[in-house]
This record gives structure tokens, sequence and C-alpha cells, in this order.
């Protein structure tokens, strides 16, 4: 659970500092980006596995089911985000 909010910070405070980053240094904000997605998704995978690991314990399963639950919507933010990305660098 812990490493899934962990993922949850990281993606929420790319998002938050964006656009401040772009008015900043520009073209600088795509790497960084890029390095702080990897970072969240990373951890996101982590969070993925301790979820899963998780549910095969006798406890409740409601932590580890929200620790999935936001594992899975970070991993598919990052890689939505990087398609977008490449679409519209590559277009």
């Amino acid at each position: 659970m812990v490493a899934s909010a962990v993922a949850v910070g990281f993606s929420l405070a790319l998002r938050l500092v964006t656009p401040v980053l772009y008015m900043a240094v520009g073209y600088v904000t795509d790497i960084l980006s890029i390095l702080v997605n990897l970072v969240a998704l990373a951890v996101a995978i982590a969070g993925l596995a301790l979820g899963i690991a998780a549910l095969r314990r006798r406890a409740s399963p409601l932590l580890a089911a929200v620790a999935i639950g936001l594992a899975l919507s970070i991993m598919a933010g990052a890689v939505g985000g990087w398609l977008s990305w490449v679409a519209t660098y590559f277009s």
C-alpha cells in the first residue's frame, strides 16, 4: 500500500510542477517528466507485486486490493502519457 501511495505522490507532484517547469526551463521538462514517470512506474510495479503477495495472506484483502488498484492506475497513466508524448513528438 505504501509503495502504491508513493507512486501516486510522484505522479501527482509531476502533474503539479510541470506548468512551472515549462515556463522556467522548457525542453528539460520532457526529460524530467520521463525520468519521474520511470520512477513512478517502477514503484507502481513494486506496489503491484506487493499487493498481489498480500492477497495470498490470510488477512483482510482490502488494503491489498487498494494497493493493486493504485498501482494499476499509475501504470495505466504512465503508459498513456508516454503514448501521447510519442504521438505528439513524432507527428
